[in-house]
């Protein structure tokens, strides 16, 4: 297997998973529903979803320094707002998982990141 092969197959993987965090936090997010309509409408909107998700762009990652990654986030969301990039970047993301701990018999919930140092960007490459 090839370093390109590797690179690819390591970027496949951290896409999936990028998605997967980003669905999660929706999920969390998002306030209950009433459901109108039927079976098949709902099949629909779940494509139209995953084609907004995927549809926009590509997912591009940025390294730096552990540590900084909201950092780079805050000033990325920054470039976008006063840059006017709302048409080519759509989403920033540093991928984290919140965690129960039992520390002294006592539970902490702690925030630890999935890649120290990455920051996820999907956008429209732009010359």
């Amino acid at each position: 297997m090839t370093n390109e092969q590797k690179t690819e197959e390591i970027t496949e993987e951290v896409v999936a998973e990028v998605s997967e965090v980003a669905s999660e936090s929706e999920q969390e997010n998002t306030d209950e529903v009433v459901e109108t309509e039927a079976v098949d409408g709902d099949a629909e909107n779940e494509k139209d979803e995953e084609e907004d998700f995927f549809g926009k762009g590509d997912w591009y990652i940025i390294q730096c320094y552990t540590g900084y990654e909201y950092k780079v986030k805050m000033r990325i969301d920054g470039l976008i707002e006063e840059g006017g990039f709302k048409e080519t970047i759509f989403r920033v993301l540093v991928p984290e998982e919140e965690t129960v701990e039992i520390r002294n018999n006592k539970r902490v919930e702690k925030v630890i990141r999935l890649y120290p140092g990455y920051v996820f960007i999907q956008m429209m490459p732009d010359e």
